[in-house]
């Protein structure tokens, strides 16, 4: 069984986390439980933009410059039909099971329904950003996770990773950019384009980068049990 929440602090994870102790820890054959968690910045997804000037502005900068484009349409209120549209509380469900997977296949690991059964580890598996990011020559989605493995009698850190996967939407959404008279307006008409796709699609297109960030996740584990069984 797995746990979701909703994290009412902040989670701030380093994109590079990367820790392997599992050399110092019995590992094999043991019991665990999983817990997934959803960050308070991946509960919407963002919009990120960057100008061909190189400078990156914050989601309130965009909200402010969308909203002034009269040519393309778009308010500032479009970000609230972005944000009813996507829903990110299932995309954990992806981490989770690619760490599932490497445990069960490696590692020999039973998993515990829940934590009362005092299991030997905990599987903390959170999701921590779920991005549009909107550019003049290309705009894709981003997804990023930060999972980590604790001992549970002592709380001590086993193993830690970080991981991001983005998919292209360029291709979907048959972007053809004509002349604009500046990058805010081509910027404004990807993002038109993106509320126009149907729901289904872009949770199906964040979806495949959750799947992505898991595959990531339970590849680096496997790498990891290698190393570890090497020492």
């Amino acid at each position: 069984m797995k746990f979701v929440v909703s994290l009412l602090a902040v989670v701030v994870v380093v994109g590079c986390t990367h820790t392997n102790n599992l050399a110092e820890f019995d590992v094999r054959n043991a019991t665990y439980v999983f817990i997934d968690k959803t960050g308070p910045e991946a509960r919407e997804v963002s919009i990120q933009s960057n100008a061909s000037s190189g400078a990156k502005k914050n989601d309130s900068d965009i909200g402010t410059l969308i909203s002034g484009v009269a040519v393309a349409g778009v308010t500032a209120g479009k970000q609230a039909e972005l944000a009813d549209k996507v829903n990110t509380e299932n995309l954990i469900e992806h981490i989770s099971k690619g760490m599932q997977q490497s445990l069960e296949l490696y590692l020999g690991a039973e998993i515990s329904e829940n934590t009362s059964d005092r299991p030997d580890f905990i599987v903390e598996n959170t999701l921590t950003k779920c991005e549009l990011c909107i550019g003049v020559s290309s705009t894709y989605l981003a997804v990023s996770a930060h999972s980590r493995i604790l001992e549970r009698a002592t709380g001590k850190l086993v193993w830690e990773n970080a991981e991001t996967r983005s998919i292209p939407l360029n291709e979907a959404l048959n972007l053809r950019l004509g002349t604009f008279n500046n990058d805010i307006e081509a910027q404004a008409f990807v993002l038109a384009k993106i509320l126009a796709m149907p729901t289904d699609g872009i949770n199906q297109k964040l979806g495949a980068a959750a799947e992505g960030v898991g595959a990531e996740m339970a590849e680096t584990l496997r790498e990891d049990i290698v190393e570890s069984e090497e020492e």
